[in-house]
């Protein structure tokens, strides 16, 4: 199919203009929320949990300030708000002291570089179909139904809550109609007051029955997403728009058909909306959006509005949403081709997934078929059946380069000589390759367990302190189950366990086995020696590990076939464990932030890395190792099997603005990208950047502050990263 609209140039409204401006320069937080939610909390001292924290969400709807800033056609953000660091600390601490503290002795975050597991349970889609199916008044109604009959306590007080914040977010929406009349009324501008009464309808409507129109449906979805964010905390964060191409494409149709709506209109409709999402959060989470892919029968559905989705993006160059394009091989060329403009024009937008790889993971995981059809990246890059999934990200990330570090020391870490690991020997005890590796497997699943019984204890903290009544009634199966979201009430209840720094590892056991057990030019003492001391005395040596040992990422056998082996075991290793909910394990290899963030807690390693530096970002080569050019990058990136690699597996490649230059040579990358995916490449995410652009930019930040790069899954302000972070990136190859 065409594309509605002209795709090769930007046509940004003064109306967009306008709002995109405001937004970029639009910080401060919502720290009201704190003092709001205090405020209901000190009222409900000695009810059920779930009770307090619905009639605190309910009382936050109905006392924080709203806004329609001039221009807006989609409503709802919260009001900024900039204190001083004093300030905004006592209303955290008295929200604090009512909402209950966290247990910090026993809290479970960050263990001496082993592995993260924070507490990170909102990566998710919201069930937005179900909103425009029934509307907020029909999901009452299934509340009630439900409360008549409940058999439990727990099931009667999770009902009553999810009813309380139903009847509260129809509610806030009415506020708005209030809002936008009381606008409307003193407004002198005609089209403007026209506007403003429209969104006086749409909202008197959509507070309580299903939406007729586009921009009705848009702007039901959007309070959605909002609500569930404030649901959780003081900014919006994660919970995302999920695939809004198939969601809304019905009301799109309709509407074009009575035309009642331009493709230029739904282009401008889409645009406020993603700029709402910037409004709240300018800075920091990710709001995940996923485009075009197959459906049932394994038709591709792109559709009119997967173009305007991506026009938009394109358009907008902003940090929200996170815009994945769910590439198959029936897609139409143009649409990719269009996908890696938008990706050269800056905007780092979109990453590609292999769509034939995303849904059949998800079919391996246990998720139906009809299910997997509809999947979102819940975050950066793990898959989640939209609206039906309460997926534990980071459960935990965990520290396979110091898994092997610990095989190498006898459980020791390199930096604290702390005995964080079992005894099992060190480089010097090893009769060769094979046992050495036996004993670093060892050390995997030993220090897995505490990783999993870390998260699970987050989970059951969750559980009991932090229920979502709201969230729950649009995810699957909770109403119905009588359980909350945490409880264990959505349709599946996975925990994704994320290998870290697999490529750092694999390159250090490749050295390893050729100097210390092959050519026996590096005696075990020496190595171990030159590692302990972060390789001070031992430059010529680690020069040596740099330059001559096997890197991944060069197309080369030797340490390729190590890399498959590891990701395999590692594999073998999550599956079948199970979560603190019942719930399966499931590996994958997404990185975040937290190969710069264990790095700084892992030692020196066998191929030349210093202490303290990042670990390799996914399953893309360490930083500047691979250097035999993208084809031999592609080729071993693909020997391994991702099909289990369900928690999502991130791979960055940085790529000379000059490409996007010369024709030619933007038909060789999409070639190199077609063929990588059609070797089963999982996903790849592309920044168009040159080492000099980078460096001008951390040496003049304030001359480059809307300067986006690709981290790891994810895009942020280069500017605003962590130093570790930066220097990563600067780091990665540029073909």
């Amino acid at each position: 199919m065409r594309p509605p609209v002209d795709m090769s140039i930007s046509s940004l409204t003064p109306r967009i203009e306008g709002l995109r401006a405001d937004v970029l320069i639009r910080e401060g937080e919502f720290h009201q929320w704190f003092s709001l939610w205090a405020e209901s909390l000190a009222q409900t001292a000695g009810e059920p949990i779930i009770l307090r924290r619905a009639k605190a969400f309910a009382h936050m709807l109905h006392e924080m300030p709203l806004e329609i800033p001039p221009g807006a056609l989609i409503v709802a953000r919260h009001p900024k708000t900039v204190l001083d660091e004093k300030e905004a600390r006592l209303i955290r601490e008295e929200w604090q002291r009512l909402a209950g503290p966290p247990d910090d002795a026993t809290l479970h975050y960050q263990t001496e570089g082993l592995f993260r597991a924070p507490v990170i349970t909102l990566h998710l889609a919201p069930d937005s179909q179900k909103a425009l199916r029934l509307g907020l008044g029909g999901i009452s109604e299934e509340i009630r139904t439900g409360l008549t009959s409940a058999e439990a306590d727990s099931e009667d007080e999770f009902l009553q809550a999810a009813l309380i914040c139903i009847e509260a977010a129809s509610r806030f929406i009415l506020r708005h109609a209030e809002l936008a009349a009381d606008l409307a009324a003193a407004e002198k501008d005609e089209t403007r007051k026209r506007e403003l009464n429209e969104i006086v309808a749409i909202c008197r409507q959509i507070a309580e029955g299903p939406p007729q129109t586009f921009r009705a449906a848009l702007q039901l979805c959007w309070f959605v997403y909002f609500m569930v964010n404030l649901e959780s905390g003081h900014m919006i964060h994660c919970a995302g728009p999920g695939t809004l191409d198939r969601w809304l494409i019905d009301f799109y149709r309709k509407d074009a058909a009575a035309g009642e709506l331009s493709p230029e209109r739904a282009l401008e409709l889409l645009e406020c909306f993603f700029v709402e999402m910037n409004a709240s959060l300018p800075r920091g989470g990710i709001l995940p959006l996923a485009i075009g892919g197959l459906g049932a029968g394994s038709a591709g559905i792109e559709n009119e509005l997967t173009w305007l989705c991506l026009k938009a993006v394109s358009d907008l160059r902003i940090l929200h949403p996170s815009l994945a394009l769910r590439y198959h091989r029936k897609m139409p060329r143009e649409l990719l081709r269009a996908a890696l403009r938008s990706i050269g024009s800056g905007s780092t937008y979109p990453a590609l997934f292999n769509d034939e790889i995303c849904v059949a993971s998800l079919r391996r995981s246990g998720v139906s078929e009809e299910d997997a059809w509809d999947w979102v990246h819940s975050i950066c890059t793990e898959l989640t059946a939209a609206g039906k999934t309460n997926a534990w990200i980071a459960a935990p990330y965990f520290n396979l380069a110091k898994c092997l570090e610990l095989a190498l020391n006898h459980g020791r870490c390199l930096l604290s000589d702390e005995q964080l690991g079992e005894n099992l020997g060190d480089l010097t005890t090893y009769a060769d390759f094979e046992e050495l590796y036996a004993a670093f497997l060892k050390q995997v699943a030993s220090i897995m367990t505490k990783g999993v019984e870390a998260a699970a204890y987050n989970e059951r903290q969750a559980r009991e302190r932090t229920p979502y009544p709201f969230l729950s009634c649009f995810i699957a199966d909770c109403i119905a189950n009588g359980r909350d979201y945490t409880a264990g009430g959505a349709r599946y209840n996975p925990d994704y366990i994320h290998g870290i720094g697999i490529s750092t590892t694999a390159d250090s056991l490749a050295a390893i086995r050729r100097f210390v057990y092959e050519e026996k030019t590096i005696s075990p003492e020496t190595l171990l020696a030159a590692l302990r001391s972060d390789f001070r005395g031992f430059e010529e040596l680690r020069q040596r590990l740099l330059n001559r040992a096997p890197k991944y990422g060069n197309d080369d056998n030797c340490v390729d076939e190590i890399f498959v082996r590891l990701a395999q075991d590692f594999y073998q290793e999550v599956e079948g464990r199970t979560n603190g909910r019942g719930g399966p394990c499931l590996p994958g290899f997404m990185t975040w932030e937290s190969h710069n963030l264990l790095g700084k807690g892992t030692g020196a390693s066998a191929d030349g890395r210093r202490a303290r530096a990042a670990l390799s970002d996914s399953v893309g080569a360490v930083q500047g190792r691979d250097r035999k050019g993208l084809t031999a990058l592609l080729r071993s990136v693909t020997k391994s099997d991702y099909l289990a690699a369900v928690g999502g597996v991130t791979f960055n490649i940085k790529v000379s603005p000059e490409i996007f230059r010369r024709e030619d040579m933007l038909e060789r990358l999409e070639a190199a990208l077609v063929t990588y995916f059609e070797l089963g490449g999982f996903q790849v995410q592309v920044n168009v950047l040159s080492r000099e652009m980078l460096e001008e930019a951390r040496e003049h930040p304030d001359l480059h502050r809307s300067l986006m790069v690709r981290v790891g899954g994810f895009s942020a302000y280069f500017t605003e990263l962590d130093p570790g972070l930066q220097d990563e990136i600067i780091a990665r190859t540029t073909y």
